[in-house]
């Protein structure tokens, strides 16, 4: 990736990830948003930060302002305010997505210290009664944090295949409406903008249903231009027109996927395309003995690269 790709890349990858609060925080299965609360005696209240000594159940409080990304980020964007100050800068760093390095980072700090909580209850017979998240402020835009979150505390809840297929269905959800809010393929008249701006001009008859064409003919799980499939691969997937604007959807880069799949399984919802979900799903599950080697070396690799690295 050269450097100005690089730079629409991040460019990108900021719109993404910075987005404004529309309404208040709701619906969280794991977390209770509070703004004050009244401790009770039967429970211990433990911070992220406190090293967890008890023998009463407990609750959890967080304070919003470690989910915060907007402090953590400025002095990136004074980069991106100022590219041509700062080429050096984006040449080193140009195989980086950095904001969306910087929201997983702060995701899964958070993320761990809580289930080192989790252990602690489960090795000493009591109980996490709640979470609470303390001092929102919905002048903050920072509810898609709370959101990632809570999500990732979910898929730690759930037993194995009810995780996956968990992982699987809220994938198709999030990035169904993230290429619906960007308008990323831009279709008019069936034809796609890659189709339209690159691949077919200038001819007679541009081929339409744009990366759903493939092999010179189009998908068969298309049907009245709409897919009849819930494919992950294939919503992952970017064209190389996309790419060159710096637009790229990879299963590694979301935190979900990292935490609880393996090298195998993120191989598979890479390059599985037009295949079902029930098929992904057989091979998602499909039990393999190097699977939990690669985990385990997987978590420690991601604390390395979160823990490691001062130079975001």
């Amino acid at each position: 990736m050269d450097v100005i790709k690089y730079y629409e890349s991040l460019k990108f990858d900021r719109q993404r990830i910075i987005k404004k609060n529309n309404s208040r925080v709701t619906n969280l299965k794991n977390v209770k948003v509070v703004g004050k609360y009244k401790e009770k005696k039967k429970y211990k209240y433990i911070t992220l930060n406190e090293r967890v000594k008890s023998e009463r159940d407990i609750i959890i409080v967080i304070d919003n302002n470690i989910l915060r990304i907007d402090t953590k980020i400025s002095h990136l964007d004074e980069r991106l305010n100022n590219y041509q100050d700062n080429i050096a800068f984006f040449k080193r760093n140009r195989f980086k997505k950095n904001y969306s390095k910087i929201k997983n980072q702060i995701l899964f700090n958070v993320y761990t210290k809580i289930m080192k909580i989790y252990k602690y209850v489960d090795d000493h017979n009591i109980l996490v009664k709640d979470i609470y998240l303390i001092n929102y402020d919905k002048n903050i835009d920072n509810n898609y944090m709370i959101y990632e979150l809570d999500n990732l505390l979910t898929a730690a809840f759930l037993p194995y295949e009810k995780r996956i297929n968990y992982i699987y269905d809220y994938m198709c959800d999030y990035l169904d409406s993230e290429f619906m809010e960007f308008n990323l393929c831009d279709f008019k008249d069936e034809k796609c903008v890659s189709r339209r701006e690159l691949e077919c001009s200038g001819c007679k008859n541009p081929v339409t249903y744009g990366c759903c064409y493939t092999k010179g003919r189009v998908c068969p799980n298309l049907i009245n231009s709409r897919c009849t499939i819930k494919s992950l691969p294939c919503k992952f997937f970017t064209c190389r027109y996309l790419e060159r604007r710096g637009i790229k959807y990879r299963p590694w880069d979301y935190l979900l996927i990292r935490l609880f799949l393996s090298y195998r399984q993120m191989d598979i919802l890479d390059m599985s395309l037009y295949t079902p979900k029930d098929e992904i799903m057989k091979k998602l599950l499909k039990k393999n003995i190097f699977d939990g080697l690669k985990k385990n070396f997987y978590n420690l690799s991601l604390i390395l690269e979160f823990r490691g690295d001062k130079r975001i």
